[in-house]
């Protein structure tokens, strides 16, 4: 009987888009459209997906494929080009096809920064309890300065460790681009080390800080990659780090210079701010950056039982399983300007836990695994096992892990 049930819901299946349950499926235009014209409500929902943004009389094929989520490339007649969408339904609505999975709604992530916060204390309460090769000893050596983010944006200063102190703190990854945020000098040294008042040349720091305090962290460490320079005197002065690190004291540099593979392998949290070019744009993507990076349209249809329900069709410029793609659903079309200044990699191999801040979406990397935004299933990540063995081959030996030492980076 089970079997005459099979071969009776196979024959009931669209003979054009198989009623979507297919890993893969290729469809002439031509087919799609008589689909349509039988009422196919399969059919009918990749033509308005496609037709969202594309004409779809421009369209000769297209493709479906499943690949932790439902994608369609719809290949142009004429160029030798295609269109990348995917469809995803809202979480605890399912559709009645069961390859177009849930999706966060990425757009409104953006108007509440709540949600991001809980969304990333999820991330990390999973890891802490998942991931044994990306924990962080809760007794790690603070760096010499860190940012004591206090209980508000009036209590927030620059605190000196003692030496040996031990905490656990936040770490930033920032670009300067053409501004000069706030610094720390021998001048203002004593002044940092009562309050610090951000400016708006340096939002990122204030919204790191905040975004610091929201997560229950106390202290906030940060670097901002300059260009490399060749003579000895620019490279004695290149600002690392403007707060933690005193920015006229070549000694103070090369001293917490050394320090940077600890700083970094020893962070609970890399925040990456990869959606600004500079310190005045901030941590997170303003919403029209981010309704521009995502370009999503809803489409209506109905469930099994005949209810209206709700697929979202988002522009997609890189193929899902591309790993040069993260975020995962953006439409950019150049790297951040963060991640394409050498002195990152770094600090991507050292973090054993990052929070990318694209103005596409945020995007989650460890050791063990990457996340974003919207996506509700994680993926291995393609780069945690090299990070991982780059990180415990550069590590002390048990026996001298106590010792003073200041490693320099490779």
């Amino acid at each position: 009987m089970d079997n005459v049930n099979s071969l009776d819901q196979l024959s009931l299946r669209c003979p054009h888009c198989q009623d979507l349950t297919q890993c893969y499926l290729a469809l002439p235009t031509s087919k799609l459209l008589e689909g349509v014209d039988e009422g196919c409500r399969g059919c009918c929902l990749l033509k308005d997906a496609v037709s969202n943004f594309v004409p779809i009389s421009l369209i000769e094929t297209i493709r479906v494929s499943v690949d932790c989520a439902l994608y369609i490339y719809a290949f142009f007649k004429e160029l030798r080009r295609y269109t990348t969408i995917e469809l995803s339904s809202t979480p605890g609505k399912p559709s009645r096809w069961k390859n177009i999975g849930p999706a966060r709604p990425v757009l409104l992530m953006a108007d509440d920064k709540g949600r991001i916060v809980d969304l990333i204390k999820h991330w990390i309460e999973d890891c802490q309890l998942r991931h044994p090769s990306c924990q962080v000893r809760p007794t790690a050596v603070l760096p010499a300065r860190v940012i004591d983010v206090g209980t508000s944006s009036e209590t927030v200063s620059l605190y000196i460790s003692a030496e040996g102190e031990t905490g656990s703190y936040v770490a930033l990854s920032h670009c300067w681009g053409g501004h000069t945020p706030l610094a720390t000098t021998k001048a203002t040294l004593a002044e940092h080390r009562k309050s610090l008042r951000f400016d708006d040349k340096s939002k990122t720091f204030a919204q790191a800080v905040e975004l610091t305090r929201a997560l229950g962290f106390r202290y906030l460490w940060h670097v901002s990659p300059k260009r490399q320079h060749s003579s000895l005197a620019a490279l004695t002065s290149r600002r690392i780090d403007s707060l933690c690190i005193v920015q006229d004291d070549p000694n103070d540099w090369a001293v917490e210079a050394a320090k940077m593979k600890q700083v970094y392998n020893n962070a609970a949290l890399t925040l990456s701010a990869d959606g600004a070019e500079d310190t005045s744009q901030g941590l997170f993507a303003n919403p029209s950056a981010r309704a521009k990076a995502n370009q999503t349209v809803t489409l209506m249809t109905e469930d099994a039982t005949g209810q209206p329900v709700e697929i979202h069709a988002r522009l997609r410029c890189a193929p899902p399983s591309d790993p040069d793609s993260a975020p995962h659903s953006s439409y950019h079309t150049q790297p951040s300007k963060l991640s394409t200044r050498g002195w990152v990699v770094q600090e991507r191999i050292l973090s054993p836990r990052m929070v990318h801040f694209y103005n596409e979406e945020l995007v989650w990397s460890c050791f063990g695994l990457q996340r974003c935004e919207c996506r509700l299933l994680a993926a291995a990540s393609s780069s945690g096992t090299l990070r991982r063995i780059l990180t415990m081959a550069s590590s002390p030996t048990p026996s001298t892990a106590g010792a003073a030492s200041n490693p320099s980076l490779a």
